[in-house]
């Protein structure tokens, strides 16, 4: 016995560099007897060396008895060669628990070392513990994991937007070239129009003006209907080619100032000002880059509609010009009827009318074609008025100095 004890403790002694290891460390013969038992498996599995060496292996874990260890030891002992046991195939070596009681993720590698007979083997266990180690791969591969799904349905989504990005471009161009038809359209028919119009108003004021008493007072007024329709409809043609032309010729662009549209605007007017005893007064209206043209049909457009839609009083117009931070904002102030709010946009829409202007004469294509020479400008056109306060349309232009 004492001889025995003698040889364990040798065996011991041989290891004993290996008990300070912070990884669990074991070693047994080829009979499966314990030989080593470092501190760090003892603190692992609270089994003390002095109650384990010398001791078969599967009294404590009699899993080491199943083939697919004792296979594994035996190539061992045989031939020397090391044989790693990834918990994946084989399990837990040694089932012991952390201190939250859960199971030790473990990576084992067992090592042949010649013993002291010839052609023997001890069996070094390494017990790796990997559970911090393994619990990070897992956070890792479900960081991993959820990035990729949230990269394919961001590129998803990014797939779908481009798609609707290119059907949108689709469709705006269709619509781009639907409206050039349309403008196109407008420009050809109104144009036609107008040679049968000046045939009917013609012959018209002929027979009215030449008739003498062959005509009864009913057919001459019915002839009167006749003149003054077709007034209305010259205007509402004229009106459509000023929208056309506002949308589909080319912007002359120069620099000039504001105050030539006007002056030029009032000259045309000026039949109407004199009429209606208007009083216009204005500020210094700057200078911008624009086609003056247009500038000067939209203050035409403006004035106009300033002088049309009063009650039975002279009216009073302002032409304004402030400032908003850097932007010059240019507007038409009047004492005029005024526009209920729920029309203050759809009065900008071809042939709109606010319900206060249907007893007034006009195509209702005026506040379009201004809506269309400010767009056309880079501006933006809006109204600020209230029934019986009189209005005041305000717009902005691109290019200004």
């Amino acid at each position: 016995m004492n001889r025995g004890r003698k040889t364990l403790e040798n065996r011991t002694d041989r290891f004993d560099i290996l008990n300070h290891s912070p990884i669990g460390m074991c070693v047994i013969d080829d009979a499966y007897n314990v030989v080593f038992w470092n501190r760090c498996i003892s603190d692992w599995t609270n089994i003390q060396k002095e109650n384990i060496l010398g001791k078969k292996i599967q009294t404590i874990y009699p899993h080491f008895k199943q083939s697919k260890y004792k296979n594994s030891f035996n190539k061992i002992f045989g031939v020397g060669k090391p044989t790693n046991f990834p918990i994946q195939l084989h399990g837990y070596i040694f089932k012991e628990k952390s201190p939250n009681g859960k199971p030790r993720v473990q990576h084992t590698t067992v090592t042949a070392i010649p013993a002291e007979n010839a052609g023997h083997y001890y069996a070094l266990f390494a017990i790796e513990d990997v559970t911090e180690m393994t619990h990070r791969i897992k956070e890792y591969k479900r960081i991993r994991d959820l990035a990729l799904c949230e990269n394919k349905q961001r590129k998803k989504a990014e797939a779908k937007l481009h798609k609707s990005m290119i059907e949108l471009e689709q469709t705006n161009q269709k619509l781009i070239e639907k409206n050039i038809e349309l403008d196109q359209f407008n420009y050809i028919v109104s144009h036609d129009l107008q040679a049968p119009l000046r045939t009917i108003s013609s012959f018209s004021k002929f027979l009215q003006k030449n008739s003498g008493n062959i005509l009864s007072k009913k057919s001459l007024k019915y002839l009167g209907f006749i003149i003054s329709a077709s007034k209305r409809m010259h205007l509402l043609i004229e009106n459509l080619l000023s929208l056309s032309k506002s949308t589909r010729t080319t912007l002359n662009t120069s620099e000039f100032a504001v105050d030539n549209c006007v002056d030029d605007a009032l000259q045309s007017l000026q039949s109407n000002i004199d009429e209606t005893k208007a009083k216009i007064d204005r500020q210094n209206l700057l200078k911008i880059k624009g086609d003056k043209i247009l500038i000067t049909q939209l203050y035409q457009n403006l004035i106009g509609n300033a002088l049309k839609f009063v009650d039975h009083k002279e009216p009073q117009i302002n032409l304004t010009v402030d400032y908003e931070g850097s932007t010059a904002v240019f507007g038409v102030l009047d004492n005029g009827i005024g526009i209920s709010q729920e029309f203050k946009n759809s009065i900008f829409e071809p042939f709109k009318k606010a319900d206060s202007d249907i007893k007034y004469e006009g195509s209702g294509l005026g506040l379009a074609i201004c809506k269309k020479i400010i767009e056309r400008h880079k501006g933006h056109i809006w109204v600020e008025s209230n029934p019986g306060e009189g209005t005041h349309f305000k717009f902005t232009l691109g290019n200004i100095n």
